[in-house]
């Protein structure tokens, strides 16, 4: 799954469906996209997804605009 910024929403649904679901076991990733950090809605409740269902719900954000002196490279 990809979203951005308040595509979150339906995706959000979807995510607590199936994991609130004891019968399914389907695996979830979500790449969240936002322009900021404090962007990031949701945030506590989609880690504490990842925290209780760590083999079942993968996350990842990514941030366009990242805090200034916080950022990482890759190596050229």
């Amino acid at each position: 799954m990809i979203c951005g910024g308040s595509g979150i929403t339906p995706m959000f649904q979807l995510i607590s469906h199936i994991l609130n679901d004891k019968k399914d076991f389907t695996k979830l990733a979500l790449i969240f996209a936002n322009r900021t950090e404090g962007d990031i809605l949701l945030r506590d409740e989609l880690e504490d997804f990842g925290g209780k269902y760590p083999d079942q719900f993968k996350l990842w954000y990514t941030v366009t605009e990242p805090p200034t002196g916080k950022s990482h490279t890759g190596l050229c």
